[in-house]
C-alpha cells in the first residue's frame, strides 16, 4: 500500500495513540465485550475530544459524559456506514504489527 505524505505525516504524529490502541486490543476484554476497534478507536478519539474541551475550563462538559458518548456515537455511525470498511479484516490485523 502507497501512503501519502499527509497521511504518513499523521501516522507519525499518532503513532503512539495507534501502538497503545492496538496493544489494548490484544488484550481479552480490554475495551468490554466487543474489543472492537470501530467501537475502541471512535471512544479513544472522543475522549480526546473530551479531554481537549475540559482543558479549556468548560466545567459543563465534565459534569457527565454524554457528550463524549454522543460524539463516540456518531463516529461509530460514520465509520459502520462506510461500505469499504472490513471491520472483520480489523480485528484480524489488531494482531499483526
Amino acid at each position: 500500500m502507497t501512503y501519502s505524505k499527509y497521511l504518513l505525516n499523521h501516522i507519525v504524529r499518532h503513532g503512539e495513540a495507534i501502538s497503545r490502541l492496538k496493544a489494548e486490543l490484544r488484550q481479552p476484554d480490554a475495551w468490554g465485550d466487543e474489543n472492537d476497534p470501530i467501537h475502541a478507536v471512535s471512544f479513544d478519539a472522543a475522549n480526546f475530544v473530551w479531554s481537549f474541551l475540559a482543558s479549556y475550563g468548560l466545567e459543563k462538559i465534565t459534569e457527565d459524559r454524554s457528550l463524549r458518548n454522543h460524539i463516540a456515537e456518531q463516529i461509530i455511525a460514520s465509520l459502520r456506514a462506510y461500505p469499504e470498511l472490513n471491520t472483520d479484516q480489523l480485528k484480524d490485523d489488531i494482531y499483526q504489527l
